[in-house]
């Protein structure tokens, strides 16, 4: 009897003791099933289609006068009331409130409360008590999570001080940058209206402008004359001028060779009417293809602060040629402070901009803060009039009113109380719509010990017009019933969750587990996401994920799934991603970094790691590492395992990460199925510098024949182990390992193409020396310096330890004396680490002229540089005492074997030997005491 009144504790009902009168149970009972459960129809779920209804309510009231009539409302239910909930919160656009500051080394350090702002922007600062920290200054860095800023700031050393001011940008609060088409002449203006979990609007932002955009956002078709081949580049010409940005991606289709059409990405534009893409390792073509189109896709990235952590979406409008009339062209997803404008809005006419509550304005953007939405459960009818559990924070009047079951759902998960564990149960009811954000993290507990929640479907759609939050910890949604989706992708599906929320479901941050399984999830409206995993503009991400047998489904232009999370630990099992076939739309997956103003890799920002896609298929377009052009952000740990690619229109894997370094991927047995053009690669590696390092393919199938490259662009550490039907064109560097006629490693036989065989060399000391002067443009701060060692192929060692300077005062340089270098080594090369953390990055490279013409031995490298050249730091040692090369041998001494005279023979001319007991003479003759023998005009010389 203990046991069951402990369980009776978590039922929805009572429990009685044998003997009761009554036996009340408010909760399923069948204790050899998944039980106890909250039934969430006890606490007023709804399910079905009613209207909303027009409904007033007085701020600080909780009655509800709805004079047309209630519709099917019922107590216990939910609602919604728009207007009527809590104010905006936001800090006023361009402004960040200051709560304490420092100085140290003549470097001022600013604490911000929520706007997070950085460098290059310039801010003016107002109203702190120490007037030697007020002024107008150029950011220098920001440190992410710690909400720190930092500017040069002359004066003696202050510790940290409690104080209250204001930094007012003088930099744009907004900014506008055209991608894929540069050089335009058409004038874009965009404003933003941010949102907050409760749906409460900012007002609108200053407008941020461009006057050089391109004539059409989104999809542009330029004529191609022709392309050649020559030394795996091919190059195209034009009809018309082109202004492509190197870096884009373009769709050439039409050649009268066929297996020139494709994806490809622009290495160069030699001319206006010229663009270059690579083709490492393909012969030159003799009969090059005429004609044939390209598609490019302009965009224009519009940028702005993060207010981290308050921002659930942002809604951005769009004035074309004016700065007077706006449109509501796109919502962008989480905290991050920025957003591409693709132009999708686009037919299917399905896919433009999801409609949103009636408060949120399509048209003009709002010029005032707006209060949010009040949700609720109704606890008395009488009338017409209302009752509900809140009361509300702002005066509504003549709003329409509908059914929502997040307040449902949230008083389920306070039943469960604190500890312990329980399930929150949807039945088989047809749709169930959430008009108010599901906020799990702020009103589903979870504390120092969290309760084990999970929502459990059964066969129900859950119908998704503001957004699902996951909580910090233990959040579990789940469907189960009817089986559950399957590889087919098209029947036997449980439980579906769409709508007009964006995305359906949120992660902002958090240790996990967050878990979902058995669901279709269908987010088919432009930038809309079915799922979204945020991270902050530091470390603070999403940790611990499981997506198993989900399908998160879209149209061309929608964005099925973001991981912006950071973080680690995420898996994919079964399931699948897809979206409309278009060439140039959004990747099914976006792996990325916030790209708001003033963020940068040193504050900790980072690319998801250590996850993991099995059995999982991919439709029409697959995943794309993007870093926005910040550079030596890494990416390491992924697992791809028995993955099926379907006509694909776009690369399965698309790195464009400018530099930094992707490590340890494992791709196991990709399938390539009826892809979309020949020339599209299964994996695209980028032209940005980026280091690859232990990447492995094992058995990929390219089913469209030999000609699907596996690669296209750079190379690095990539090693290819077994292979059906792809071609293995594309990657600058790699290493194939296969078993028959067709191997590059076979039998005694080993080859290297525009490689090398080399003895690696060591790596170089630390710097022998660091000395900073005056006269230079070096920033104030502390600096890290290292070297690499290169050889007489300009091949790197890894980097040296780093040593530290820190530099004071106006124009500063640092001068570098280089240590005795290594065995072998012709030159040096000089990185910078400027985060002012020796853990966090190997720096980058100083002078970009050192690429090709390393520093000599024993030269001082002197730095006078504001910023580096950008380039990271080599993760591979190719540097080498002793070489091979297809040019000749490299060898610091050559020792030949004895040859005798009477042995050497009648070989081609130009053979050397070391002839034993040759005389020096010429031409040779035996019975001396050794000489060199070279074979020149067909005789024997020895000198």
């Amino acid at each position: 009897m203990k046991k069951l009144l402990i369980l009776g504790l978590l039922f929805a009902g009572t429990v009685h003791a044998q003997g009761s009168v009554s036996d009340n149970f408010g909760a399923n009972v069948a204790f050899a099933g998944p039980n106890p459960y909250y039934d969430l129809t006890r606490y007023g779920l709804y399910a079905g289609t009613g209207a909303p209804i027009t409904c007033s309510i007085t701020s600080g009231t909780n009655t509800l006068s709805c004079g047309r009539g209630i519709g099917d409302f019922a107590v216990g239910q939910g609602i919604e009331i728009p207007l009527a909930g809590p104010a905006s919160t936001f800090e006023a656009w361009g402004t960040t409130a200051i709560d304490s500051y420092s100085r140290s080394g003549n470097v001022a350090t600013y604490h911000v409360k929520n706007v997070i702002v950085g460098p290059p922007q310039t801010i003016a600062i107002t109203g702190l008590s120490d007037a030697s920290f007020n002024g107008t200054f150029t950011i220098t860095s920001m440190d992410g999570d710690g909400n720190h800023f930092t500017a040069a700031n002359v004066g003696t050393n202050v510790g940290t001080t409690t104080g209250v001011g204001v930094g007012t940008l003088t930099s744009p609060a907004v900014t506008v940058t055209p991608t894929g088409i540069l050089n335009g002449t058409t004038r874009y203006d965009y404003k933003v209206v941010l949102r907050d979990y409760s749906g409460a609007l900012s007002a609108a932002s200053p407008a941020g402008k461009t006057t050089v955009g391109a004539a059409t956002i989104g999809s542009n078709t330029i004529g191609v004359t022709g392309c050649t081949r020559t030394g795996g580049i091919v190059t195209c010409t034009t009809s018309t001028t082109h202004n492509l940005q190197v870096g884009a991606m373009v769709d050439l289709e039409g050649t009268s060779n066929g297996l020139y059409n494709g994806s490809h990405i622009v290495a160069a534009t030699p001319t206006g009417r010229t663009f270059t893409y690579d083709s490492f390792g393909t012969q030159d073509d003799p009969n090059p293809p005429t004609g044939g189109t390209i598609t490019v896709f302009a965009k224009n990235t519009v940028r702005w602060n993060m207010q981290q952590y308050k921002t659930l979406q942002s809604f951005i409008y769009r004035s074309t040629n004016s700065g007077a009339t706006y449109s509501l062209i796109g919502i962008a997803e989480g905290m991050d402070g920025s957003f591409v404008d693709w132009n999708v809005v686009l037919p299917p006419t399905n896919n433009a901009t999801a409609p949103q509550a009636a408060y949120i304005s399509t048209g003009t953007p709002t010029a005032v803060a707006v209060n949010g939405i009040l949700a609720s459960r109704i606890t008395g009818i009488s009338g017409t009039t209302l009752t509900i559990a809140s009361n509300a924070i702002n005066t509504a009047t003549s709003q329409h009113a509908a059914h929502d079951n997040s307040p449902v759902v949230i008083a389920g998960c306070k039943a469960i109380g604190t500890g312990g564990s329980g399930i929150l149960y949807i039945p088989s009811t047809g749709s169930v719509p959430f008009n108010s954000a599901l906020n799990l993290r702020d009103n589903c507990p979870h504390p120092t010990t969290p309760n084990k929640f999970k929502l459990l479907v059964n066969g129900s759609q859950l119908l998704v017009n503001e957004p699902i939050i996951a909580r910090d910890q233990n959040t579990w949604i789940e469907s189960v019933g009817g089986g559950g989706p399957n590889l087919s992708g098209s029947t036997g599906i449980t439980s579906e969750i769409t709508g007009n929320a964006y995305p359906l479901v949120y992660v902002p941050k958090g240790n996990g587990p967050t878990t979902m399984k058995n669901f279709l999830m269908d987010c088919y409206h432009s930038y809309q996401s079915c799922a979204v995993e945020d991270q902050d503009s530091g470390r603070g991400g999403v940790v611990n994920t499981d997506y198993d047998n989900v399908y998160f489904n879209g149209n061309a232009g929608s964005m099925p799934f973001i991981m912006r999370g950071g973080g680690f630990y995420h898996r994919f099992r079964r399931g699948g991603f897809s979206t409309g076939g278009n060439f140039g739309t959004p990747e099914s997956i976006l792996v990325t970094i916030p790209n708001a103003l003033g963020i940068t890799p040193a504050s900790g920002v980072q690319l998801s790691g250590i996850v993991k896609f099995e059995e999982t298929e991919f439709w029409s377009k697959g995943i794309l590492y993007e870093t926005w052009g910040q550079v030596n952000v890494p990416v390491s740990y992924v697992t791809f395992r028995d993955n099926v690619f379907e006509n694909g229109s776009s690369p399965l894997i698309r790195f464009n990460m400018q530099g930094g370094g992707a490590t340890g991927f494992d791709i196991y047995n990709p399938v390539f199925s009826d892809g979309v053009s020949a020339s599209t690669p299964l994996i695209e590696l980028g032209i940005g510098n980026t280091g690859f390092s232990a990447i492995r393919v094992f058995n990929p199938l390219c089913s469209n024949g030999t000609f699907t490259p596996l690669f296209a662009s750079g190379g690095g550490g990539i090693e290819i182990i077994g292979n059906s039907g792809c071609s293995l064109i594309g990657a600058s560097t790699y290493v194939q390992s296969l078993i028959g006629s067709n191997a590059l490693y076979y039998g005694a036989s080993v080859g290297t193409r525009g490689g090398s065989f080399f003895t690696q060399m060591a790596n170089p000391l630390p710097p022998a020396s660091l000395v900073a002067s005056a006269g230079g443009n070096v920033p104030n701060g502390l600096h890290y310096y290292s070297i690499v060692a290169t050889d007489i192929n300009n091949n790197p060692t890894l980097t040296s330890q780093q040593v530290g300077i820190t530099t004071t005062g106006a124009h500063q340089t640092v001068s570098i004396t280089p240590p005795t270098l290594p065995v072998g080594a012709t030159g040096y090369r000089v990185y910078r680490n400027d985060s002012g953390d020796i853990r966090s990055t190997l720096g980058a490279l100083l002078v970009c002229a050192q690429l090709t013409t390393p520093a000599l031995p024993g030269v001082a490298t002197v730095d006078t540089q504001a910023v580096t050249c950008g380039v990271s730091a080599p993760v591979v040692s190719s540097a080498g005492i002793t070489a091979l090369t297809s040019n000749g041998v490299y060898v610091p001494s050559v020792v030949f074997t004895s040859t005798a005279f009477a042995s050497l023979g009648t070989p081609i001319n130009g053979t050397f030997h070391y002839c034993n007991d040759c005389t020096v003479a010429n031409p040779c003759a035996g019975g001396g005491t050794g000489a060199l023998a070279k074979r020149l005009n067909g005789v024997w010389v020895c000198n």
